[in-house]
């Protein structure tokens, strides 16, 4: 069950087949975003056509274990009355430098918010939330010496 977050928070719908596919590869614990197969351009979220080239044309790809974090925020208000006994919690903008700088929103863990830093390597870790499905999380990427 979720560790981050309260389990009472609801999962998203997803409202098509683009967000059934993203949930999907979740569940497998893999993280993965459209690339469009005719100019190359990543996207999140999943649009119909490429903002690029208009392409229809694409395939899903997995992205990096490792991220840079773009922006954050240390959430103390209650927005829904299941995170009530979550806060305060950290929203973060991570980026994938090898995605062409594509954007993911997500939460950091075990990390304190002392410690955050704009721009600083971070690790995906999956965290396992309820009926077989995972969710991706950022934690502060450990050092090897």
């Amino acid at each position: 069950m979720s560790e981050y977050l309260s389990v009472t928070v609801p999962f998203p719908e997803p409202r098509n087949q683009d967000e059934r596919s993203f949930w999907a590869h979740c569940a497998q614990k893999r993280l993965a975003f459209r690339r469009c197969t005719s100019c190359g351009h990543t996207q999140n979220p999943p649009l119909p056509l490429c903002p690029g080239c208009q392409s229809t044309d694409y395939e899903w790809i997995n992205a990096p274990d490792h991220a840079e974090l773009y922006t954050y925020t240390l959430v103390h208000h209650v927005v829904h009355g299941s995170v009530s006994e979550s806060v305060p919690y950290i929203v973060a903008v991570v980026m994938f430098p090898e995605l062409g700088g594509l954007r993911f929103v997500t939460n950091l863990v075990n990390v304190r918010h002392d410690d955050i830093v704009i721009g600083m390597r971070l690790s995906l870790v999956w965290e396992a939330f309820k009926d077989g499905v995972f969710l991706p999380r950022f934690d502060k990427e450990k050092v090897e010496l």
